[in-house]
């Protein structure tokens, strides 16, 4: 909403209307541009953060694996250079084979890191780009004939070479067609060279028959670490980098590439390289490239023939697998000779487990992947399934639930194998029906053992009926074996003889109940004499349950205390009824101790209810922290965009007051009526500085020229000021703590957020009241600062403004530093005075808290840290003047904004000095590299182009000691850092009035 005064001496017309419409509209034009250009910068912002992010984790994360990887594949290199026995040799090469997986891994990485980072440098040399990416191309035939696929060359020559990195473009061409192979599973992979019809640039492309990539996944195909879930290849094995990193690298060559795909019927990557060399950085071009054979061929191939059951790359060209070697250790073998079935799409790790397993004996088959896997268990159960969970056609969980579907192997013990770390993962592989999850990289020892117990527990498990035979043919063996299977003391057998009422108790239980062992098992006892053992307060529970065991012939069980020993013990005790012949009733059981399993678990209960507390606590901690730094990250993007907003009205402020006040100098208003609307819009345009002035220290972008201050001596000096402020009804009151540490801040920024705080306390005690301002050393701990997440933990000096007036409601005081936000009626306040507090206290490094109940008035607490240096003896500020200029002094302005640079060259014109007037950097750097005289460089801070900082140090190199006086509405960081003026720097800032720069510039010029 914009409101606008009308004039009083000008008629309401449609001339007028018109005028404030468009004055509206531009208004809020500019507004709108603001905020939306706002909002965009701090977008682009967090985003250029969180990519610097990742490529500073890229490049440690690389730099620190590449250098072990190396140290690790040399040694492993010259072992396999030397003699090995066969055995050994296979060890090594596999170790050999994955550190050098691993290492292209990290080097892809590193490459993302470097190129992100602007650390890369190309060698392009003029290639004859058809026969060169055929040479390539060609490595390929063998694995790709073997497969049962068909490679098809299009290479046609081409009129000129093109420029290329021929490393870059290695790693190019390898990516697509290893990722080509990788997916086309029948059909053919074709690669075209071929000019565009302008003869401007040239297309290569790599196609395929293969899968094809899902429509929706085509967007992302080429961001890093983005892998098609679902994709049926010969491995799922890859990291998702490799389209981003060719993305990069071609881009890297001026060129583009794109992809099309439909799914089910093949792929084309299309990459389009300009002709010619111009679009690259000259000091990066060759006039040619002597080609080396493909450095990287080899890594590819061997991968890619690890993908095709039972072949390997031997360097040369393709070979048979070698076959694991087998342990043969007689003494370590099961006898039994137990047949695994492993599933693994890595040949590697099949080998690997497969000759671990072989060695203690174990008969292993291994497949590729689900699929096959399901099959072989299907046809031959085994005695355990070892799968891993990523694998193609049929993943480790597809397979695990089709393997407890089936009732053919439904018992057969699965052990599923999974890089997935962390008990969720362990949790959700055993919810899923796994006897065993078991995580890469393992131990051998931990897998050996993990298999050897499953296959024994699958043994007991079918073996489960004849243990519980087992158990009750031991129960009915004779009582002197018993007596010795009972002799621990906690458990007990009894049986009572319902109609003689005798008990006879085997085993030391009857202890428990005061009773002599030996003669409970002996003689038998009356069942009285056992009752009497238990406690008081459950004997008729358990005398009632007996009888009504005995009545209905049901199941007995009581859970009871017995004091029979001297201290109190909980037992269990269950049975059933029976009849002997002779028609003799029995009802006979098991008397069990149970009190260290009770004690257990009311322990554990009591851990429970202290372990949700504590998550509860810990809970709340978290959401308050949570909410505080929403809270700051809201209070900082209103003060981005509130800063931004300051430094457009800044400009136009200086152009307003400005000519006001030359109206003012140069007596255009001597009728009374003209000279009070001058002194009004005057007033006015001041006000609207004071505004902008507060928008900028609420978003912490005003530039402060802090100093070492006693905060006792500038309350008692502001006294006579308050109570102006406060008025007769205020009583003011001062707390000031003895030997109070110093503080470094912005002496008139602290005075005017004091002015601030007490006009606010005045307004909120209208009938009087009170005001205390209260100074002390203090000190914020840790746990203080857990609960914001701006505070850091320190010595701080606190200065409190406290009043007795209405106070706040709860939804009051979580908006009041907000800008624009206020209770006041329209027209008494702006809501920027307590913004400006907060922005001036954030910027100094310091902290403030408001304290506040409805009816109990208000306390406002402004913490500064320490400043470990004297305070400086503080001086008032004396009237300012407008000194002239001397001698012919000239003075060079660089202003982009045309009225502010007009009003700047009027002042300085009508003060007695020289101008030199320019608009930009390269207008001004001319001017002082020629030999005319300038004493003084006014510039502005924000230009376009080259800053004003910029232009400074240029002068200062070209004319030492020359006297620099900068301006801004807005400093954006030249200046300004940690909101403090650099060393040296001196700054007016906008709007200034006459009397200020005529004063500024003065004193800049008389210093030596």
């Amino acid at each position: 909403m914009l409101i606008v005064g009308l004039s009083p001496y000008r008629a309401i017309d449609e001339t007028y209307r018109s005028f404030l419409s468009l004055a509206a509209g531009q208004i809020a034009s500019a507004i709108a541009s603001a905020e939306a250009y706002e909002a965009e910068r701090r977008r682009s912002e967090i985003l250029a953060e969180l990519d610097r992010a990742k490529t500073t984790f890229f490049s440690n994360v690389s730099h620190e694996l590449r250098t072990p990887l190396t140290l690790m594949l040399g040694p492993l290199e010259e072992l396999l250079a030397g003699a090995l026995t066969p055995e050994v040799r296979e060890q090594v090469s596999l170790a050999s084979r994955n550190g050098g997986r691993l290492l292209r891994l990290v080097n892809s990485l590193l490459d993302f890191s470097r190129i992100e980072a602007g650390r890369v440098r190309a060698n392009y040399a003029a290639v004859d780009l058809a026969a060169y990416s055929a040479e390539i191309a060609s490595s390929f035939r063998s694995i790709i004939e073997k497969a049962g696929l068909h490679l098809d060359i299009q290479a046609k020559p081409l009129p000129h070479p093109v420029y290329v990195d021929p490393e870059m473009w290695e790693k190019v061409l390898l990516n697509l067609l290893s990722n080509a192979f990788k997916f086309t599973l029948q059909g053919k992979i074709t690669l075209t060279v071929e000019p565009t019809g302008d003869g401007r640039f040239v297309e290569v492309s790599v196609s395929d028959t293969g899968i094809g990539v899902p429509a929706g996944e085509l967007p992302k195909l080429f961001e890093r670490f983005h892998r098609v879930e679902g994709a049926q290849g010969r491995s799922v094995e890859g990291s998702g980098i490799g389209l981003a990193l060719v993305h990069e690298l071609v881009r890297l060559h001026g060129g583009q590439i794109a992809v099309q795909s439909v799914e089910g019927e093949g792929t084309t990557f299309k990459v389009s390289l300009p002709i010619g060399h111009a679009h690259l950085p000259s000091d990066q071009v060759r006039a040619a490239a002597l080609l080396a054979p493909a450095s990287r061929i080899g890594d590819y191939l061997e991968e890619a023939a690890r993908w095709l059951p039972g072949t390997a790359f031997g360097g040369d060209g393709l070979e048979p697998a070698p076959v694991a070697w087998r342990a043969s250790s007689p003494e370590t073998r099961p006898r039994d000779g137990k047949r695994i079935l492993l599933a693994d799409d890595n040949a590697d790790m099949r080998g690997y487990v497969a000759r671990l397993l072989e060695g203690q004996g174990y008969r292993v088959d291994a497949v590729a992947d689900g699929a096959a896997a399901l099959a072989a268990a299907r046809a031959a159960p085994p005695d355990l399934l070892l799968t891993d969970v990523m694998m193609p056609k049929l993943d480790g969980f597809g397979l695990l639930t089709a393997i407890r579907g089936d009732p053919a192997t439904r018992s057969v013990p699965v052990i599923l194998l999974s890089a997935r770390a962390g008990d969720e993962a362990k949790i959700e592989g055993l919810d899923a029906g796994a006897d065993d999850y078991l995580v890469k990289p393992f131990a051998a020892r931990e897998l050996l053992a993990r298999v050897n117990a499953n296959v024994q527990m699958a043994a007991i498990r079918r073996g489960a009926d004849r243990a519980v035979w087992a158990s009750e043919q031991r129960f009915r063996i004779s009582e002197d074996r018993l007596r010795l299977a009972l002799s621990s003391g906690g458990v007990g057998v009894f049986e009572w003889e319902i109609d003689s009422d005798s008990v006879a108790v085997l085993g030391s239980v009857s202890r428990l109940y005061g009773v002599d062992p030996a003669a409970a098992e002996s003689d038998g006892l009356p069942l009285q004499a056992f009752i009497g053992g238990i406690h008081s307060e459950d004997r008729d529970r358990v005398q009632s349950a007996i009888a009504q065991a005995v009545e209905h012939g049901s199941h007995f069980h009581a859970e009871y205390r017995v004091t029979g020993a001297g201290e109190e013990r909980d037992v269990m005790a269950f049975g059933d009824l029976h009849t002997r012949p002779g028609k003799v009733r029995l009802l006979a059981g098991v008397i069990v101790d149970v009190t260290d399993l009770r004690r257990a678990e009311r322990d554990l209960l009591a851990l429970n209810r202290d372990l949700e507390q504590r998550v509860a606590e810990e809970l709340a901690q978290r959401m308050q922290a949570e909410e505080a730094l929403r809270q700051a990250q809201k209070m900082e993007a209103v003060g981005q965009l509130t800063g931004g907003v300051a430094h457009d009205f800044n400009n136009l402020l200086t152009v307003i007051i400005g000519g006001l006040e030359t109206l003012r100098r140069a007596g255009a208003a001597e009728e009374a009526r003209a000279k009070r609307a001058l002194d009004m819009a005057l007033q006015g345009a001041q006000r609207a500085a004071g505004l902008t002035s507060r928008l900028l220290a609420f978003s912490r972008r005003q530039p402060l020229e802090p100093k070492p201050l006693d905060l006792n001596i500038l309350v008692r000096d502001m006294t006579d000021l308050l109570h102006r402020t406060l008025g007769e009804q205020i009583e003011l009151e001062g707390v000031l703590a003895p030997r109070l540490w110093s503080v470094e801040a912005d002496q008139n920024q602290l005075e005017s957020a004091l002015i601030n705080l007490a006009v606010n306390a005045r307004d909120a005690m209208p009938e009087g009241g009170k005001l205390t301002i209260e100074t002390a050393n203090t000190e914020l701990s840790d746990h203080y600062a857990a609960q914001d997440a701006e505070v850091i933990p320190g010595q701080y000096v606190m200065i409190s403004v406290s009043d007795s007036g209405s106070g706040m409601s709860r939804e009051t005081l979580a908006r009041v530093f907000e800008p624009f936000f206020t209770t006041k009626e329209v027209g008494r306040g702006t809501g920027l005075g307590l913004s400006m507090v907060y922005g001036f206290v954030k910027q100094s490094g310091g902290h403030v808290t408001v304290y506040s109940e409805e009816g109990q008035g208000t306390t406002v607490k402004l913490y500064f840290p320490r400043h470990h240096a004297v305070a400086a003896p503080q001086k008032a500020a004396g009237p300012e003047t407008a000194p002239s200029g001397v001698d012919g002094e000239v003075v060079l302005v660089v202003e982009d904004n045309d009225d502010v640079r007009a009003y700047s060259v009027q002042i300085l014109q009508e003060l007695g000095y020289g101008i030199i007037e320019t608009i930009n950097a390269e207008q001004a750097l001319d001017v002082l590299r020629s030999n005319r005289r300038i004493d003084l460089l006014f510039t502005d801070v924000v230009l376009p182009g080259k800053s004003g900082r910029v232009i400074a140090d240029t002068a200062q190199a070209l004319r030492p000691g020359l006297k620099v006086l900068f301006t801004t509405g807005y400093s954006r960081n030249a200046i300004v850092h940690q909101g403090r003026l650099d060393p040296g720097v001196q700054l007016i800032g906008k709007p200034f009035t006459f009397e200020q720069l005529a004063v500024k510039i003065r004193d800049l010029l008389d210093r030596r």
